[in-house]
């Protein structure tokens, strides 16, 4: 069971998810640092969450790093290969963009080495494991043909059947290139379609924003639809990584143009309001990040975010990174307002489930696919917790 030194540990982290340090936060990190004797655990720990970048940075900041010892080389080492892996990342990213362009498609980068060097202003920090872009659900193919192009396949191949429930009902592609080992995904938008977020590659035509990157110039998503993306990225993936919720706190710090009036507006239109709230309210209460007081009084007056962020700081606590096909249902289903969008869901988690045994290729299909009944087995979806998620669709409290 986690205890008193696993809290500090955690603590600890926290402190350091800054990119620059007032002198309050000085104070409070030696505070924190002059009560840790365990650095081992919070090490792991860091890499576990990925911010061990910010651990090496800050307590280098505070002229504290001497008490990693030989942890600070690993660590030193860890942030050299995060630099040389995103800037290699960012290379590729360059290339891909203007091979699109040059035959008229318009791909926005989408998380990623170029909202790293945004946001935290050094690409170091931590390592980025793909590259993400963002296009229209019509340029599929021809970016498709594209990325084949440039060396990459498929992480799994699609029959006839596959591709074209792909294109409809899930939200992107993963690729790989086994030279470079280099990963990409292509998204057409950004949740299956069973969520109830409109937000896909159609919805910029206005809006896009200009970033220049050592003379290669960027469009980018507006601001309200990045913050927004970041907090639906991180709820879905219950914000198991304290990295998630670092880049939205950073990012509300550094944005001070933020139209937050326009945020709300596409949130309640998109049907996105408890996983912006959930973002919003762990950044504000782990990461001092500067929220307005109405989004917070949002958050408090509804009791399902309160029960999310009391899961997602358990599961801090227990240093859990992996949850079961129930736990994670069960999570998301939490983060729907209306029991229309509940429905939805639960179809959607059914039809994918029925299709994909008739959607991967023979060699795929033989290795990974599984009905229904078998996926139901494997994840203990028996009866009762059936019963449990079917009350949920229909009540949530």
């Amino acid at each position: 069971m986690p205890g008193d030194a696993d809290n500090q540990a955690l603590q600890l982290l926290q402190s350091c998810c800054r990119v620059q340090l007032t002198e309050d936060d000085r104070k409070r990190l030696l505070d924190k640092v002059s009560n840790t004797s365990n650095w081992d655990q919070v090490v792991d720990l860091a890499i576990d969450h990925r911010v061990d970048g910010f651990l090496l940075k800050q307590l280098r900041s505070v002229d504290k790093a001497n008490l990693l010892g030989e942890r600070e080389e690993r660590l030193s080492n860890r942030t050299k290969r995060s630099s040389m892996c995103n800037l290699a990342l960012a290379r590729e990213l360059v290339q891909l963009l203007q091979q699109l362009s040059a035959v008229g498609i318009r791909a926005i980068p989408y998380k990623g080495p170029v909202l790293m060097q945004q946001v935290y202003g050094d690409v170091g920090l931590r390592a980025t494991h793909d590259i993400d872009i963002l296009i229209r659900p019509q340029d599929r193919d021809e970016t498709e043909r594209i990325v084949r192009e440039r060396g990459f396949e498929l992480m799994t191949e699609k029959s006839a059947l596959g591709r074209w429930v792909q294109s409809r009902l899930e939200k992107d592609s993963e690729w790989y290139h086994p030279e470079r080992e280099l990963h990409l995904e292509v998204h057409w938008r950004f949740a299956k379609w069973y969520f109830p977020f409109s937000l896909d590659g159609r919805s910029f035509a206005e809006g896009l924003r200009e970033y220049d990157w050592a003379g290669h110039p960027f469009q980018l998503m507006p601001l309200e639809e990045t913050l927004l993306t970041l907090c639906l990225h991180g709820s879905v993936h219950q914000w198991h990584r304290l990295e998630m919720l670092t880049m939205v706190a950073e990012f509300c710090r550094i944005t001070t143009n933020l139209n937050w009036e326009r945020l709300e507006q596409i949130t309640t239109r998109g049907s996105g309001i408890r996983p912006l709230l959930l973002g919003l309210k762990l950044a504000h209460a782990h990461l001092d990040a500067p929220v307005p007081s109405k989004f917070l009084e949002q958050a408090d007056a509804d009791p399902v975010v309160q029960r999310l962020a009391q899961v997602v700081e358990r599961n801090w606590m227990a240093n859990q990174h992996h949850f079961s096909l129930l736990d994670t249902m069960n999570f998301e289903l939490s983060l729907l307002a209306t029991r229309r969008s509940r429905v939805r869901y639960l179809l959607g988690q059914f039809v994918i489930a029925v299709l994909r045994p008739f959607t991967l290729r023979e060699r795929e299909a033989g290795k990974t696919a599984a009905r229904p009944l078998d996926l139901a087995r494997r994840h203990s979806l028996g009866p009762g917790a059936v019963l449990r998620l079917l009350s949920k669709v229909l009540h949530i409290h």
